[in-house]
């Protein structure tokens, strides 16, 4: 083992958790606007550029977390701090699409048939990935504090 080998496993780590978190803000992200193009093609057909807005400004919320992940992965201070917003924000999250998924998805009887399959997929798929984000951060380890 070299003297130069440390610190490149501390590198390699460094790396590892802002990929993770970067990936967070990115799923995020994506999720935003997935969930809103489901619900405002499939439930409105555009018959208004407010009903979309209106979606948006519902959700807004959530961008909260791809900016808490941006934070954390930038910022290895805010680690500690934002995990636990982290944490209870993907819980929500998994929640509410669990409740969706057992109330039957988007609203299902509003949709025309194509978009009924697309929005059960990307509930399902959303909820999928939901979960497995939670379990990681979940399983993220904390740090101690020492001195």
């Amino acid at each position: 083992m070299t003297a130069d080998e440390p610190s490149r496993t501390l590198a390699y780590n460094v790396t590892r958790q802002r990929i993770l978190f970067m990936g967070g803000t990115v799923w995020e992200l994506l999720r935003f606007f997935a969930l809103l193009n489901v619900l405002s093609l499939g439930i409105f057909n555009f018959q208004s550029l407010s009903n979309v807005v209106d979606m948006a400004w519902f959700g807004a919320p959530q961008l909260v977390l791809a900016a808490a992940f941006f934070m954390t992965a930038l910022y290895d201070d805010y680690k500690q701090r934002f995990l636990p917003l982290l944490r209870i924000g993907k819980l929500l999250s998994v929640l509410a699409g669990v409740s969706a998924f057992i109330s039957g998805g988007f609203a299902t009887p509003l949709l025309d048939p194509p978009w009924e399959a697309v929005s059960s997929i990307t509930l399902l798929a959303i909820l999928l990935v939901d979960s497995v984000l939670l379990i990681v951060l979940l399983l993220y380890p904390r740090e101690t504090r020492s001195g």
